[in-house]
């Protein structure tokens, strides 16, 4: 069965898109069989049933991960005879090696069977937990699916002397996935690895020409990287444009997928620093005066756990006599805002935990603010928590004027919270 057709004519933008919509036509046929498969599960005989689904799932994701290489195989062609003239040498990935076929057993059984039984056990009712683990399969799969894709393209660049590398090439991906795509650097070292998650849409395309890839994008790429480079590469987020910041909504929809891998960012300086477990965590959350009841479990849904920073920035609140109702995640990943003010009139408010810098403050509220929109939600009511930090007189200033440097994503309200909660002040936004 073949997916990938060579357009009429060879533009760069016409491979581009038919390799796309290979992948689109493939993956969409991998999760019909996925759901066939699923049926082989019996919820009420879950380990007598999953021998015989783990195998009939791991033959599925194997088959089209060798499709997806043909795939890769034959836009390759394309896409240098595009760029040269001619068409390259193909090496594919060993699909079929032992440990490809352990990694994939381990992860379908992950995110099916254990994933129904490990739901269940968190107060999730057996039909829920059983439709979030076939999505979390199927997820799962497509993840490798793809990566059959790009490891096809990678390994025929390095060995075609005429590439330069390879570039990342996104398609709607996540504020990560765009940062590591849209500087435009090339991927030359072959210790680099292609960083993606469950649900990634991103591509690898041969790369003839244009500047070699900086530390920072190196270093996100890496499968580990060492403490030190997480902190420079925590850095370098915090000042990008457009800031690369995985926002609540995003990590929650990557966590809830079986996440892949989430860059901890300014925005979780707290919980960086402090380590807290889980439980931890959720003794300060039980201790707050504050509404937290829609985060307990409730009509299948889970318990959900608040992170250090948010922690810090209402137990600081509450100090002042505040109060919130706070607003669970979105079950289905649609953006919502952070918590109800209570004791300010029972306003909707977003919570941006932070640095001093403008720059990324700015950045953090206008792309959250565009995000929701997009999805028909408001977010126009932002605290901004300095931690221990000063509000400074320049800063002020700065903030004051957001409204009048963004051209998109404006606000209504703005306030700042600063010295762990001993100055709370509303921002006066100027008006164009």
């Amino acid at each position: 069965m073949g997916f990938y057709r060579t357009p009429t004519r060879l533009t760069a933008d016409l491979v581009q898109a038919g390799h796309e919509k290979a992948l689109t036509e493939l993956l969409a046929e991998f999760n019909r069989q996925m759901d066939v498969a699923w049926d082989l599960l019996d919820l009420d005989r879950l380990d007598a049933t999953r021998a015989q689904w783990l195998a009939h799932a791991v033959e599925i994701v194997s088959s089209h991960q060798a499709l997806a290489a043909d795939v890769a195989a034959e836009f390759c062609q394309d896409w240098a005879q595009v760029f040269t003239g001619r068409g390259m040498d193909i090496l594919r990935p060993g699909l079929q090696a032992d440990h490809v076929i352990r990694e994939i057993t381990t992860a379908l059984d992950a995110q099916g069977p254990a994933g129904i039984k490990d739901r269940i056990a968190k107060g999730i009712s057996p039909p829920a937990a059983a439709r979030a683990a076939r999505e979390a399969v199927k997820a799962a799969g497509a993840r490798r699916v793809r990566e059959a894709d790009r490891q096809t393209v990678m390994r025929s660049v390095a060995a075609d002397p005429r590439a330069t590398g390879w570039r990342r090439i996104t398609h709607g991906g996540c504020k990560f996935c765009n940062m590591l795509a849209g500087r435009g650097e090339v991927y030359t070292a072959d210790t680099v690895r292609f960083a993606s998650h469950d649900h990634c849409r991103c591509t690898a395309v041969p790369a003839y020409g244009g500047p070699e890839v900086n530390v920072h994008q190196y270093t996100a790429s890496k499968r580990k990287i060492t403490e030190a480079e997480r902190q420079q590469l925590k850095e370098y987020l915090d000042g990008v444009e457009d800031d690369g910041v995985t926002s609540r909504d995003e990590a929650a929809a990557a966590a809830s997928a079986g996440g892949g891998p989430r860059t901890r960012t300014g925005t979780e300086r707290h919980k960086w620093d402090k380590n807290e477990s889980e439980a931890e965590r959720y003794a300060r959350q039980k201790r707050l005066w504050s509404d937290m009841s829609d985060l307990e479990p409730h009509d299948g849904l889970p318990r959900e756990v608040l992170e250090s920073h948010e922690l810090d920035f209402l137990e600081h609140f509450e100090a002042r006599g505040e109060r919130v109702r706070w607003i669970r995640r979105s079950p289905v990943f649609l953006p919502t805002n952070d918590f109800i003010w209570t004791t300010g009139g029972d306003g909707v408010c977003e919570l941006k935990s932070t640095t001093t810098k403008y720059r990324t403050i700015s950045n953090r509220i206008r792309t959250a603010v565009i995000d929701a929109a997009a999805r028909g939600v408001v977010k126009d009511v932002f605290i901004v928590d300095l931690g221990p930090h000063r509000l400074t007189r320049k800063l002020s200033n700065q903030l004051s004027r957001y409204n009048l440097a963004k051209d998109r994503g404006h606000i209504r309200r703005l306030f700042v919270m600063s010295r762990n909660g001993e100055d709370f002040e509303e921002i006066t936004l100027a008006q164009a």
